[in-house]
């Protein structure tokens, strides 16, 4: 396989994984990946080594270039070549997530982890997520570089804070969650409350069952808080009437490469209890109880469309 064909494999890689990356991305993705075998075999090969580094221990990239393991060490360098090496010029500009790769914890696409930190706090880590940690004598910190998590609090002398690129959150003893996403933090509280404070602007306070966006500007109006919001933690997906585009898009989350639909499908209403660990048995449920074709031209590139 050609270097150049790998190094835009993982400049498409890059692309993607990017919170700004939007629909037009996606289908001028799926036109490349189309257009060529060798591209389909690139981006399996990308997808590879990405999984090698997600699989590495804590603070990988930290000590992979001192540590004995010279596969690591390979892996590290493999996709750093072929992250860097040749952008193309509508990539310039774009934030490449090494912050992401390096967290203290992660979670591969489809993966949901649940962990306990050294103060007894639980956090639950959604889909291709990433977090970091810092506990001090004076505070504890964490810090969501992308995905989703909910934390459940534990009493502690020090303040604990959810730091974000669009501001900080600060639990007054709670059960709460952030996820990130294009331009904003999405920020919902389960039980007890939160200060949201954004990067510039007023603080604002979320009680229990509500739910804000948070930018660098300040804090959107709160709603309320849609009944399985959180239910991810538990590994399942419930759509209580919910548009099949909005379905579709959240179990995008838990897929390696595109899931997409056509705008003829996307108001359809759904009720249902999903699976997000089994995604296709989700699609084939799906296709059996609504009026849709799910048409698989790759097993990177699924498409919802009319019966």
């Amino acid at each position: 396989m050609d270097r150049r064909t790998l190094r835009v494999a993982a400049e498409w890689f890059a692309l993607l994984r990017d919170d700004s990356a939007d629909e037009a991305d996606r289908r001028r993705w799926r036109e490349w990946l189309d257009a060529h075998a060798a591209h389909r075999e690139a981006w399996a090969r990308v997808e590879a080594v990405e999984g090698e580094l997600r699989g590495l221990p804590r603070k990988p990239a930290r000590a992979a270039f001192t540590a004995a393991d010279a596969s690591r060490r390979r892996a590290l360098k493999t996709l750093g070549m072929l992250a860097v090496a040749a952008p193309v010029a509508w990539l310039a500009g774009r934030r490449l997530p090494w912050d992401a790769w390096q967290a203290d914890y992660r979670t591969a696409v489809g993966e949901i982890r649940d962990v306990r930190l050294a103060d007894g706090t639980r956090v639950w880590l959604n889909t291709d997520t990433a977090l970091d940690v810092t506990y001090t004598r004076e505070a504890r910190r964490l810090e969501l570089h992308r995905g989703e998590v909910v934390l459940e609090t534990t009493p502690d002398e020090r303040p604990l804070t959810l730091a974000t690129t669009h501001g900080d959150l600060r639990p007054l003893g709670t059960r709460f969650g952030a996820r990130l996403q294009s331009g904003h933090t999405l920020a919902y509280v389960e039980r007890g409350a939160v200060e949201a404070h954004p990067v510039r602007g007023g603080a604002a306070r979320l009680g229990a069952g509500r739910m804000a966006t948070l930018d660098s500007g300040g804090v959107g109006t709160a709603q309320p808080l849609p009944s399985g919001r959180g239910a991810w933690t538990d590994g399942l997906l419930i759509a209580n009437g919910d548009p099949l585009g909005d379905v579709l898009a959240e179990l995008a989350r838990y897929r390696t490469g595109y899931l997409g639909w056509s705008d003829a499908v996307a108001d359809i209403r759904v009720i249902g209890t999903y699976p997000v660990a089994e995604t296709e048995r989700v699609l084939d449920a799906l296709e059996r109880s609504l009026p849709v074709e799910v048409e698989r031209r790759t097993r990177w590139w699924v498409t919802v469309k009319p019966h």
